[in-house]
């Protein structure tokens, strides 16, 4: 049987080919739908889409941080590759129902949408 084997993650490969990738879903995904309410894009709102993809990065590198600087008291071991997959991986649902925001919905409603993919990550996580 030809079975697929799963490369071993890298922290570049978590961080540039995941989270990089999948934080640009919201991103890009307001950019049709300010043109789509207002007809015209500005330079700070451009701006202010450049700095959200960029806090939404910081927040997963914080995150990572820190769940590798409490690893031991949990009686793990120090491994920012690890420590970073949770921190990334948790992300994925809110990132991908970032998509809705191609269309001017509520925030609430994109939250209620992302509430079943969190679910899911969740209980896949408590394996």
């Amino acid at each position: 049987m030809g079975g697929h084997h799963a490369e071993p993650a890298t922290l570049l490969g978590l961080f540039i080919g995941y989270a990089c990738v999948l934080a640009a879903i919201r991103p890009l995904a307001e950019i049709p739908q300010h043109l789509l309410v207002t007809h015209w894009l500005s330079a700070p709102t451009l701006a202010i889409t450049a700095i959200r993809y960029g806090v939404s990065l910081i927040d997963v590198l914080i995150i990572g941080l820190v769940i590798n600087v409490l690893a031991p008291i949990y009686k793990g071991r120090r491994n920012l590759t690890q420590a970073m997959k949770p921190s990334v991986y948790s992300h994925t649902p809110g990132w991908v129902v970032g998509v809705l925001y191609v269309m001017p919905i509520p925030d609430f409603l994109a939250m209620i949408a992302g509430a079943p993919l969190n679910a899911a990550a969740s209980a896949a996580f408590a394996r």
